[in-house]
Formats: structure tokens, sequence, C-alpha cells
């Protein structure tokens, strides 16, 4: 890669992914804790936002579709199980 902004776009979009997977982990074995749900929307969210800066268009769609459903889980409209992170 020789553009700064995309490596940069890159290299946090992994970390962000990583954050949000140990948020949605834990969340497995707690399922009301607020501020996990909080931490894998944030992380999702700013994936989505970035990727649409660069016109991943599929990288935000995934992106916006699991907002979709965490912000779900955030209204509790749904409890977040085993399956939805598999």
């Amino acid at each position: 890669m020789s553009n700064p902004l995309l490596e940069l776009f890159v290299s946090e979009s992994l970390e962000l992914l990583e954050a949000a997977v140990a948020s949605l982990l834990q969340l497995e074995k707690v399922h009301d804790d607020a501020e996990l749900i909080n931490q894998a929307f944030r992380s999702v969210h700013t994936i989505k936002s970035s990727s649409a800066m660069f016109d991943y268009d599929a990288m935000t769609l995934v992106a916006a579709a699991t907002e979709d459903v965490l912000a779900a889980i955030r209204a509790k409209e749904l409890v977040l199980t085993e399956a939805m992170t598999d």
C-alpha cells in the first residue's frame, strides 16, 4: 500500500474489529452490559463510516447491518447469542 490514509484505515479497522469482537464475546456471557454493547456499537459504527469514505460498499453494508443488530440489542429487542456472534 502506498496510500498513507488507506494504511491508517486498514490498521484502525483491524483494531476496531478486534475491540468489537472482544466486546461481543464478553456479551455472550453478560448479556446486559450496556458499556460492552456501546463499545461494540462504536467500533462497528467507526468501521462503517471509514469504509464509506473509501467507497468500500460491501464492507459498509456489512457494518451497517451489524450496527442495526447492535442497536436492537441495545434497545433490548434482541439478546445476543453465541450463534449470532459465530
